[in-house]
């Protein structure tokens, strides 16, 4: 907001304050065609209005300088009513005081003893609190709901960073080791090194189709899984098998984390062209069921289990749904949320 702005707005504000109170003085004081009454009457009113109006909005512009309030809004709320409260029911007992001590000749000490001076005292308190408890509310409102906004779209920044920087950490993986299978299979089968690079130049443009995605389509997913396989069974001579049983691939997943539970399975199991590794891709209860057989490598690779809590912390950014695992003493089987599109 412009500085002439806020100087009108502020203004107004006290335009409003003064020509309320003024108001409220007359008809408390009743008619009179005196000219020296209608004065005091003026004056009184400018007096209890600039009063109230600046000393609360002074106390409001202390206790909402910082956003300390934002944290914890309704102990910040209730800690500047109870001192506006305060004040209020001080600064009109004190100028009641000095006004009618001065104007009427009355003995300050004995001000508080006549009867419509405490009565103007108690309705004075009670019009300024209503008139400061409505202009808060809407001052709290207001800019509560622009520090939820903020605080919204600060949480959404950093939800797509974390999600960026665990997806970052999964492809490059992926595509080390597919040029490491590229690399030992060029000298050996110039065919199958030219049918590997095919289905690998599909499987990097599904990379960098999807880097900036947080869901795909499972169709989407499953051709990539197919280009994935046919590199696969290259490198262990059509030893992998799998079974797709999905009726319903109009859903979403998250990129790349078929690939992740396929890569494991690979990782961990012995397999061979005669006990050839069964993968089975199935849907159960809103999740994607990878089921394979147990066959441990007699000699275990090192596995920091950094692919599959990546995955989970990239569901975790995505839904509540959480990847369930099951290990029975024949077969692994892993579940993958299916999500909706975001």
């Amino acid at each position: 907001m412009s500085s002439t702005k806020k100087y009108s707005k502020y203004l107004i504000g006290i335009v409003t304050v003064l020509a309320i109170s003024i108001l409220c003085t007359f008809l408390f004081s009743g008619p009179t065609n005196s000219i020296n009454d209608v004065v005091l009457n003026i004056i009184y009113g400018i007096i209890i209005g600039l009063s109230i109006a600046i000393g609360c909005q002074l106390l409001s512009n202390y206790f909402f300088s910082s956003n300390e309030w934002q944290k914890q809004p309704v102990k910040g709320f209730t800690k500047v009513i109870i001192v506006i409260t305060s004040f209020i029911i001080i600064n009109v007992t004190l100028i009641n005081i000095l006004w009618f001590g001065i104007t009427q000749d009355i003995p300050f000490a004995k001000v508080l003893n006549l009867r419509f001076v405490r009565s103007t005292i108690v309705i004075e308190f009670i019009i300024a609190l209503t008139i400061y408890l409505i202009t808060l509310a809407k001052h709290f409102s207001v800019h509560l709901n622009k520090y939820y906004i903020k605080l919204a779209a600060t949480e959404s920044q950093l939800v797509r960073h974390q999600y960026e920087t665990l997806k970052s950490q999964v492809n490059p993986h992926f595509l080390f080791n597919t040029l490491n299978t590229l690399s030992g299979l060029i000298y050996k089968d110039v065919d199958k090194a030219d049918q590997f690079i095919h289905h690998f130049s599909q499987i990097y443009r599904y990379v960098l189709d999807v880097q900036h995605e947080e869901v795909v389509p499972i169709t989407q997913e499953l051709d990539f899984i197919d280009h994935y396989l046919f590199l696969s069974n290259i490198r262990f001579n059509n030893a992998i098998q799998a079974k797709i049983q999905l009726t319903n691939t109009k859903q979403f997943i998250v990129p790349m984390a078929l690939q992740l539970v396929f890569e494991n399975v690979l990782k961990h199991n012995q397999f061979n062209i005669e006990t050839p590794m069964q993968i089975t891709l199935s849907e159960e209860d809103g999740f994607l069921k990878i089921t394979n057989p147990i066959r441990p490598k007699e000699q275990k690779e090192n596995s920091s289990k950094l692919g599959i809590k990546n995955l989970q912390g990239r569901y975790s950014l995505l839904t509540d749904k959480e990847i369930q695992i099951e290990k029975s003493e024949t077969h692994f089987i892993v579940y993958l949320p299916i999500l909706k599109n975001i």
